[in-house]
């Protein structure tokens, strides 16, 4: 005689067999997606004898634009906004024109787009600048390499070094206090050129 249990039995093995039909179509599912995938990377994968020249070299200088531009990376473990960032500079940097700024894939790094060597090489002299107390360090780049694979291991620092009897405010002996405490760039002869002052100030290049 049918009862209440051997409905549940019945239900139960429909709902087993309705679970492995389900399983295996989703394995054949899965299996032809990863088919797909390994056929579309396949495809992508281009050998020295399959390679084709998209542009040719003669053509290829045609396709450039002349561009100024710096890579940077501001060197802060915190979360920041870059519209901020870009405010700030903007106000203390004083272009003649104006500058783009394009985000890079690390969020910490960043590409800016001059309009001239003048801004660009204007800014780099007053390097370092800073951003929220965190060191924004650029370098030149011509635009002919990826911009994450540009050094940014070196930044320029003015020093000032104190206590120095006037006799041997020179030149010289910046250069040689530059290369010491780190590889001597410049040095800041004042308005009369000849050092003279309450200290020595030195731009040195520092990793």
């Amino acid at each position: 005689m049918w009862d209440w249990f051997d409905g549940l039995q019945v239900l139960g093995e429909v709902w087993y067999q309705f679970s492995v039909v389900c399983a295996s179509s989703l394995i054949t599912l899965m299996d032809s997606v990863d088919e797909i995938a390994q056929g579309f990377s396949n495809a992508l994968v281009i050998s020295e004898e399959e390679a084709i020249e998209i542009v040719s070299l003669e053509d290829l200088d045609s396709l450039r634009v002349e561009r100024f531009l710096l890579v940077g990376h501001l060197l802060t473990p915190k979360a920041f906004h870059q519209d901020s960032l870009v405010g700030t500079i903007k106000s203390i940097w004083h272009t003649r024109e104006r500058f783009t700024v394009v985000p890079l894939d690390d969020p910490y790094c960043m590409l800016f787009s001059f309009q001239n060597d003048y801004d660009r090489s204007k800014v780099m002299k007053g390097a370092p600048w800073t951003f929220d107390r965190s060191l924004l360090v650029l370098a030149f780049t011509d635009g002919n390499v990826d911009p994450m694979t540009v050094p940014l291991e070196i930044q320029n620092f003015w020093v000032r070094i104190r206590r120095i009897p006037p006799i041997f405010l020179t030149p010289a002996l910046g250069e040689n206090i530059g290369n010491y405490i780190g590889r001597f760039v410049a040095i800041d002869k004042g308005m009369n050129g000849d050092c003279l002052g309450s200290f020595l100030r030195v731009r040195s290049m520092h990793r």
